[in-house]
């Protein structure tokens, strides 16, 4: 394997469009990740994670899903590989999964190979897909299984749920972590509960 010169260079692609546990953890990683790796982040809706990661100043670019169809999406995803140069691509859902490694393959007509693809399972399938959603599901198993690298679950139960869908060969854990330094200030906040709590203990009756 080749000794880099310079930073890695890593492309994470996410929905943004809550922010809920998975984008909560991405921030996480993403904040800490930057101080030693060259990060670039494609969003697919502006909102909370957006805002913070500029303020962490972190390179970010919008594609906003509701106003872009998915072949759009794929090809300024496929733009954004071929300036950036990703030595790896990380994906964060089920959408992000199969149009980021849509993309990837089709960079291979200008990079020459596949670059390396990775995807974080933040969490179990909460429903049964129906109708459409069933193709959905087979693209994102389907890429999965060939065109990324490694599917990280974030627990060992998690891990195990998805050895149904891929081989264990292909599954890594790697537990969510945690902001220390953020929780250090949010520490430095008093708690709502002591404004509104009596100066005086309150006696018995």
């Amino acid at each position: 394997m080749a000794i880099l010169n310079r930073p890695l260079r890593v492309m994470h692609i996410i929905s943004g469009d809550l922010w809920a546990g998975a984008e909560v953890q991405a921030y996480t990683l993403l904040k800490h990740l930057a101080q030693d790796v060259d990060i670039f982040v494609i969003l697919m809706n502006q909102g909370e994670l957006s805002e913070k990661l500029q303020q962490l100043g972190i390179k970010i670019q919008i594609i906003d899903e509701k106003h872009h169809s998915s072949l759009s999406i794929i090809f300024k995803i496929l733009r954004q590989i071929r300036q950036f140069k990703p030595d790896v691509i990380h994906t964060h859902r089920q959408k992000e999964n199969i149009l980021g490694s849509i993309a990837n393959l089709l960079a291979i007509a200008f990079r020459g190979k596949l670059t390396p693809s990775v995807r974080t399972a933040h969490g179990a399938p909460e429903f049964n897909p129906k109708g459409k959603q069933k193709i959905q599901v087979c693209l994102d198993r389907f890429v999965g299984r060939y065109l990324q690298k490694r599917v990280i679950a974030v627990s060992e139960d998690l891990a195990k749920k998805l050895s149904d869908i891929f081989p264990v060969s292909h599954i890594d854990v790697i537990q969510n972590g945690v902001d220390i330094d953020g929780l250090k200030e949010l520490a430095k906040i008093p708690a709502e509960f002591k404004f509104n709590a009596p100066i005086k203990p309150i006696s018995a009756s």
